[in-house]
């Protein structure tokens, strides 16, 4: 492959200042023009209320330090008191046992639901319509009879889904007018 050839191979910036405008001027005389336009405006903000308020809390924030080395003890330095069962394969348990401890202590008991035997429509219904999806793909591997059992097995796909749907009965689940239908 070919190499790209770098001809800037020393590391350094070659312009350390910025680009070069075409007036000669660099970025810091720009930034000084703008000081010098816009004095007054800048002059009123830093005199704000608002600016006093947070160069007040930029002092007193400046004052807490965030963490002392006095405040860590020796063992979170390098090398600093680390002694057989420290690292991270002397733990006694496993991630995976984080279950069974869990439960240990949870007083959940998960309902059984009854659901009562299966009605004999819902069966036949469900019946029908697995037999009539199974049968419409079956029907795609056979080369001749798919012109007679096509329909047949649509037929009883679609009355499977239909009594399926009908055999629901009452959508919601309503127990009283003013129940909204949702269950914990």
């Amino acid at each position: 492959m070919t190499q790209h050839k770098d001809s800037n191979a020393d590391d350094k910036p070659q312009n350390p200042k910025g680009p070069i405008r075409r007036d000669g001027k660099d970025d810091g005389d720009y930034w000084g023009e703008f000081l010098a336009a816009h004095q007054d405006d800048l002059g009123d903000v830093a005199s704000s209320s608002t600016a006093r308020k947070f160069e007040r809390k930029v002092q007193r924030d400046e004052k807490h330090a965030a963490l002392k080395a006095s405040d860590l003890d020796r063992s979170t330095f390098v090398g600093g008191g680390q002694g057989p069962g420290r690292g991270p394969r002397n733990f006694s348990s496993s991630w995976l046992d984080t279950d069974e401890i869990m439960d240990r202590s949870s007083d959940f008991t998960p309902p059984d639901p009854a659901l009562g035997p299966m009605r004999g429509l819902t069966l036949l219904y469900s019946i029908l319509t697995v037999v009539g999806i199974l049968g419409l793909v079956l029907t795609l591997f056979i080369p001749h009879p798919p012109s007679v059992l096509g329909p047949v097995f649509g037929l009883c796909s679609m009355i499977g889904i239909a009594g399926l749907i009908a055999g629901r009965g009452d959508f919601h689940q309503r127990r009283a007018p003013d129940d909204d239908g949702a269950r914990v």
